[in-house]
């Protein structure tokens, strides 16, 4: 995470990176690095997706139509223009 906060890129890819951590400081980090990269693109990987599926947009893989899934709750994340 640090990282990502010192070399501010336009897309951040976390594939499974926040599974092992509880899911209020899950949420509390990724509202972080919004808060800090409001231009940023962050992409969530997981298999474990919270209850309220959290982002702008989620796309579940496994429905049987993916691209159709619903846009889901929102952060206070910006997409960047």
């Amino acid at each position: 995470v640090a990282r990502i906060l010192v070399q501010r890129p336009d897309i951040v890819i976390l594939d499974e990176a926040l599974g092992a951590i509880d899911e209020a400081s899950r949420q509390d980090l990724l509202q972080a690095i919004a808060d800090a990269l409001p231009r940023t693109s962050v992409l969530s990987f997981t298999q474990n997706p919270p209850p309220d599926r959290a982002g702008s947009r989620h796309i579940d893989l496994a429905a049987p139509r993916p691209a159709q899934s619903a846009a889901t709750t929102d952060l206070r994340i910006p997409v960047p223009a």
